[in-house]
């Protein structure tokens, strides 16, 4: 990660917080838009190394504009696509490294059985969803969301086991940030505890910054 970057990430968050703090979590979604356009000019004019990346860049970048709007019942639906859409692409862009992996039965096992304590986790925040927020489309799409981001977290530890890289590396943390981010965001808006959209921003944008830098990793073991 450039030194540059480094002092960016922080200022950043910084606006962020205070755009939450001074205009109120509805006004600061344009600050998260703006924060996220930033990252995608970032990676495309800097780390730009082909067009898988710059797919799943760009539907965070969508994502992101939809939450806008997220009381809408259409763009709400379009925010959940988007960034499922985005966890399925990076899973995808590292399922071919992993395809050789050897997991012998005690870790599948263990898997296993926290992938379906983790599906039962989903349901139960499902069902404490209030009712009025429940469309029709939302427990298909919420489970789906679920374990795609419960996927991409085991895909990329499995990638990182293997290859402990600083690329790997990069790509747990953001993955345990979006992860983080999504919850805190589910805690905020759903269950009505404000305070969780200011952590909500932290996880996002430093899951989105830990993504460039894998994104300028990758390049990097590209170019050598």
């Amino acid at each position: 990660m450039e030194r540059w970057f480094k002092v960016l990430v922080p200022v950043v968050l910084l606006v962020n917080l205070l755009a939450i703090y001074m205009f109120g979590e509805p006004a600061g979604r344009w600050f998260r838009f703006g924060s996220m356009l930033l990252f995608f000019l970032i990676y495309v004019f800097r780390y730009f190394s082909n067009p898988h990346l710059f797919a799943i860049f760009f539907l965070f970048l969508v994502c992101d504009y939809m939450l806008i709007n997220y009381e809408n019942d259409s763009y709400k639906l379009l925010t959940f696509v988007t960034r499922l859409f985005a966890y399925v692409l990076i899973i995808l862009l590292i399922w071919p490294s992993l395809r050789k992996l050897k997991v012998n039965l005690f870790t599948g096992a263990v898997a296993g059985f926290a992938l379906l304590l983790n599906i039962y986790l989903i349901s139960l925040m499902g069902k404490s969803t209030p009712e009025n927020a429940r469309a029709d489309y939302f427990y298909p799409i919420f489970y789906a969301f679920g374990i795609s981001l419960l996927a991409l977290v085991a895909v990329a530890i499995s990638y990182h086991n293997r290859y402990g890289t600083p690329a790997s590396f990069y790509l747990v943390v953001s993955s345990f940030g979006l992860i983080l981010s999504d919850v805190f965001f589910y805690i905020a808006f759903y269950l009505g505890f404000d305070v969780f959209y200011y952590l909500d921003r932290v996880a996002n944008i430093l899951a989105i910054s830990f993504l460039v830098a894998f994104a300028g990793a990758r390049k990097e073991i590209q170019l050598e």
